[in-house]
């Protein structure tokens, strides 16, 4: 791989990991807005019947705002903390780690931006040295030509690893598709 394939990995892992933690970020606010609207609903029973009133108000503004998302408002789990080994405390576990595999994505991305940083500032450091002495000793020091530039050398061979390949990298896919099995089993309606 050359320093601009690894370049345009790099851009590519760290927008599809902003991505991933974005969808993850917004399925957890839904989760949020869903628990307020029980808290509100449990308030309207008690003394405090305004505020619950204004909680559900407020939630279901929420929901009218966003009622485009309306597979993700589908497939958002209800908590209920009298009963917390369901499939909704699955999903709110899988959202978590569909956040962490995007953060580790981007991660990723950043550490392998790092990298090529560093290539690009020791080709600098050589041209300048080479720059330096003169043009008989720069023949013998380095034994690159002068005209190579920076985006067309190959990267490392240890540097370059995909993320996936890592061992956090194999427990969040495990994770991920566990969240995403029970997305689908939602949304298809099997629970």
């Amino acid at each position: 791989m050359t320093v601009w394939e690894a370049v345009k990995k790099s851009r590519r892992m760290k927008w599809l990991g902003l991505a991933v933690m974005l969808i993850g970020f917004t399925q957890l606010l839904m989760v949020a807005v869903l628990s307020i609207y029980d808290l509100g609903t449990q308030m309207k029973a008690s003394f405090l019947s305004g505020i619950g009133d204004e909680l559900q108000n407020l939630s279901l503004s929420v929901y009218q705002a966003t009622s485009f998302l309306e597979i993700l408002w589908e497939a958002t789990p209800r908590l209920d903390i009298h009963n917390p080994l369901t499939l909704d405390t699955l999903m709110l576990a899988g959202i978590m780690a569909v956040i962490g595999a995007g953060a580790y994505i981007r991660g990723c991305g950043i550490q392998l931006f790092n990298d090529i940083e560093s290539i690009k500032k020791k080709a600098r450091d050589e041209i300048w040295l080479r720059s330096m002495l003169p043009q008989d000793q720069a023949a013998t020091v380095i034994n690159q030509p002068a005209s190579v530039t920076v985006l067309s050398l190959q990267m490392p061979p240890g540097e370059v690893k995909n993320w996936w390949e890592r061992p956090a990298g194999i427990v969040l896919i495990g994770l991920t598709s566990t969240y995403l099995a029970a997305f689908l089993t939602r949304i298809s309606g099997l629970t």
